[in-house]
């Protein structure tokens, strides 16, 4: 069997990770990488061995088995609507976009075509969520407290509401997922933003927000997001 052919759309740090996974496959050859960066995109290629595309149009007439999108928040929905037009499994990085129309659309495109595809919410795959779940499968849960606690990443559309989503759809969407794994679906939400932006230039975003959650289940929930900390102070689920 032949190796499976990857291109990437994006070359920036998450696009770099992934790039050195996959180049560690023997069965996964990194075909190509484009970006709207050029230099970027053929730096990263370079790295690998691989091939600069100018746009992903070029990059799926070159045959791909699956591509990685890595774009930053705001570039997501074109990109995909071109993958899934083409038929081609696709891996996409979180968050699948800063709003609910165009992630739903991109959805909806993905069911109708019957697409393999995954997001990279790589918690859900640990080894200890699997022991969790055993754990939690004739328990039931009563309460759940999820947090990201962290500073500012140094990426200047972070800071923008309308580029990221904000700290909750950019940093907590993993830990949301995390919970929705082991305990469901939320009904209900109630939520607050303290409407003060952190000390970053152009930033809108809320520095922290709170919420309070009701799951189908019957169990209720907290979720605290902060980025006005110097570093990386706590990224977790607690049952």
């Amino acid at each position: 069997m032949r190796a499976c052919r990857v291109g990437l759309v994006g070359a920036g740090g998450v696009a770099q990770r992934h790039a050195r996974v996959l180049s560690g496959f023997e069965d996964v050859e990194l075909l190509g990488v484009t970006d709207v960066a050029r230099d970027a995109a053929e730096a990263l290629a370079g790295a690998h061995g691989a091939r600069t595309f100018v746009d992903v149009e070029e990059l799926l007439a070159a045959g791909p088995d699956a591509v990685y999108v890595c774009v930053p928040p705001f570039a997501h929905g074109p990109v995909e609507e071109l993958v899934i037009a083409a038929g081609v499994p696709m891996f996409v990085e979180k968050p699948v976009a800063v709003d609910l129309e165009t992630a739903e659309r991109v959805a909806e495109l993905v069911e109708r075509r019957g697409l393999l595809t995954a997001v990279g919410h790589h918690w859900r795959y640990l080894h200890i969520v699997e022991q969790a779940r055993e754990l939690l499968a004739d328990r039931p849960v009563r309460m759940v407290n999820g947090a990201w606690l962290d500073k500012v990443p140094p990426v200047d559309w972070w800071a923008r509401r309308e580029r990221s989503g904000g700290p909750v759809v950019e940093q907590a969407a993993h830990v949301l997922d995390l919970i929705r794994a082991l305990v469901g679906e939320a009904t209900e939400v109630t939520a607050y933003g303290d409407g003060s932006p952190p000390p970053v230039d152009g930033a809108d975003i809320d520095s922290v927000t709170a919420a309070t959650l009701r799951f189908a289940s019957g169990a209720v929930g907290t979720l605290a997001a902060a980025c006005v900390l110097g570093w990386k102070h706590r990224a977790g689920v607690e049952i």
